[in-house]
């Protein structure tokens, strides 16, 4: 048990990019992965802008923190 709360602190970066504590369940780190991903929908944006590009590389980081934590 303790090696899950060490490998959970070892992820708080990637909850804290979620805004999530390291103890937050599997259902509340995929609602936040999706509200994320709704806010920064990067084709609200004009095609080659740098406010599209920042959305395309905030998406890419925060797929990868999702990953990280659900070990996908």
């Amino acid at each position: 048990m303790g090696r899950i709360d060490d490998t959970r602190e070892g992820l708080a970066p990637y909850y804290h990019f979620l805004g999530l504590e390291p103890d937050a369940s599997r259902d509340v780190v995929t609602r936040a992965h999706q509200k994320k991903l709704a806010e920064l929908d990067p084709y609200q944006f004009p095609k080659g802008s740098d406010e599209r590009r920042e959305a395309e590389w905030m998406i890419e980081s925060i797929n990868v923190a999702f990953h990280k934590i659900l070990g996908d």
